[in-house]
């Protein structure tokens, strides 16, 4: 399943690259390592899969399931009554699976153990076993979980807590009840609601954006479980689920790397990203292709034009690129001409705003006559614009549209000085465009003293209220 991490009883004596035909479930997590199956295993049972270069975890079932029963008094301390209970049900999983060895895949999630990280991996598993404060404290971070003064202050993220420490083990009901008023912000009620409303996916640029949407974690753990229980007839039930339910399926396999099942999707926007992501993922047929050019709605060749040039079989001749550049959808044509990858752009005779907003051809007049335009989305192709003037990025950074502003915090050439104040904007998207460009900025700042001031001003990101930003701007090192 992809990311995601699994627990599966085995008949096998030896750890696997992937689970095998006889091996079973006992309880899955969506991009997490659970606590409670950390204390199922020892230093001695970190391994290396066989022919990579990731960890597993490997033991006996009778060796894992006394550790459980040995640590179940601090797990108990720690875990709120509500995860607690779930303790017996992840045993009762493991008896009731046939093997007599575990094995923990860790490979298949977002951020997958590697080899490197061995030694960190070994410390969390003698740090649940203890009662140190400090230690679980260290523990707890890798599941975005804060321990106050004692094991019984712990203070956590709602759409993580079962998933984070306990896992869903297999068999038993989808434990959305365990988000009890303990669970919660302190208002006694859930931070979101089971299903919020969520909208396209924020950006298609590949292949550092595109897998990202405006979801909760929540939603996350709940398209992984629809996944898990649909098995191999996902692709049959996906037309009859609501679109958020839909929607959230996709960004789950996007974000794990993975080809999300071919089927019939009716909203234009999601059905361009699911065959594009087919296309990225190798799958390039004439079919697949045909489909996309000819669709009825200009999204999916508006997609189609910001990621073609990173897909691997891309036509040497330039004979897509021809026709995208050519299309009479204006979004489209300017989705060529602000892709730096397209060998045929629109040229010079082309006369809409848009286009011209995201091509090299136009002067700096120009450039600042239509970062003046009155749609925001040509200002927005004005500020991502990598040969436009520092001083129309410099006024754009104060534009009113965050789309706008992310725009510019995400363009390579934008000044330093008005970074500056992109990293304090009241928009989560602004901050965010502006982490996750931030290598490519540093590498625009050739000068020490420029990238020792660029690096300042995102290392403050690290202190970022938005979870999201403050852990992209951490893995940056700059701090």
């Amino acid at each position: 399943m992809s990311g995601s991490t699994t627990m599966v009883s085995t008949a096998r004596t030896a750890s696997s690259a992937r689970r095998g035909d006889g091996d079973e479930i006992v309880s899955y997590a969506a991009d997490i390592l659970p606590i409670a199956w950390v204390a199922m295993f020892a230093a001695e049972d970190v391994q290396v899969v066989p022919g990579g270069g990731w960890l597993t975890l490997f033991s006996t079932k009778s060796a894992a399931r006394a550790r459980l029963i040995e640590a179940e008094p601090v797990l108990r301390e720690v875990f709120p009554p509500s995860v607690a209970h779930h303790l017996p049900l992840l045993l009762a999983s493991v008896d009731g699976t046939p093997g007599d060895h575990l094995q923990v895949f860790l490979h298949d999630a977002v951020y997958p153990w590697t080899e490197t990280e061995r030694d960190t991996l070994v410390g969390l598993l003698r740090a649940v076993r203890g009662w140190s404060v400090e230690a679980w404290r260290g523990a707890l971070s890798f599941i975005d979980c804060e321990l106050g003064e004692s094991l019984g202050a712990l203070r956590f993220h709602p759409g993580t807590i079962v998933n984070g420490l306990v896992g869903w083990v297999t068999g038993q009901p989808c434990p959305d009840d365990a988000l009890g008023p303990s669970e919660t912000s302190g208002s006694g009620e859930p931070e979101w609601p089971e299903w919020e409303e969520v909208g396209p996916l924020v950006s298609v640029d590949f292949p550092s954006h595109w897998t990202e949407a405006a979801f909760s974690e929540e939603q996350h753990d709940a398209a992984a479980r629809v996944v898990n229980e649909a098995g191999a007839q996902l692709a049959a039930r996906l037309p009859s689920m609501p679109y958020q339910t839909r929607l959230a399926i996709f960004v789950y396999f996007a974000i794990g790397g993975q080809t999300p099942p071919e089927y019939d999707e009716p909203d234009p926007d999601l059905r361009a990203r699911i065959r594009i992501a087919m296309l990225r993922d190798g799958q390039r047929s004439e079919r697949l292709l045909s489909a996309v050019l000819g669709d009825p709605d200009p999204r999916p060749r508006v997609v189609l034009a910001q990621v073609y040039g990173w897909l691997p079989g891309e036509d040497g001749d330039g004979w897509t690129w021809r026709v995208l550049a050519t299309d009479p959808c204006a979004q489209v044509r300017a989705a060529v001409a602000a892709s730096s990858r397209a060998p045929v752009r629109p040229g010079p005779s082309e006369r809409h705003p848009l286009v011209r907003a995201a091509s090299a051809f136009v002067g700096v007049r120009e450039q600042a006559a239509l970062a003046a335009h009155p749609v925001s989305e040509v200002r927005r192709y004005v500020g991502g614009n990598s040969v436009v003037a520092r001083e129309v990025l410099e006024r754009l950074a104060s534009d009113p549209a965050a789309s706008v502003r992310a725009a510019v915090a995400g363009n390579p050439h934008t000044p330093v000085g008005s970074l500056e104040r992109l990293v304090h904007d009241d928009e989560r998207e602004v901050r965010l465009a502006l982490v996750r460009e931030a290598r490519l900025h540093e590498a625009n700042w050739a000068p020490d003293e420029e990238r020792d001031a660029y690096r300042k001003v995102v290392g403050r990101l690290t202190a970022d209220p938005d979870r999201q930003v403050a852990r992209e701007a951490k893995r940056l090192g700059w701090c």
